[in-house]
């Protein structure tokens, strides 16, 4: 995770603006799920052979925050 920040005193006494950012990279995941078997389907002359399915992703996220903090003192 990357990130970066800013907080600042606005013109009204005890108000602060912040803002920051992030940047996520959860990694990826790769799976493969065996197809359906060989056969045939009855009463018709349809015949199947799936093939395995293999997916990949990759988890990635922004985040983007503002927000307006009170200090008390």
């Amino acid at each position: 995770m990357v990130g970066f920040g800013t907080e600042g005193k606005l013109f009204i006494p005890g108000w602060t603006l912040k803002a920051e950012a992030l940047f996520m990279d959860l990694g990826t995941l790769d799976a493969t799920a065996s197809g359906a078997s060989s056969g045939i389907i009855p009463g018709t002359l349809a015949i199947w052979n799936a093939a395995p399915v293999t997916t990949h992703s990759h988890f990635t996220d922004n985040i983007f925050r503002v927000g307006l903090n009170y200090q008390f003192h």
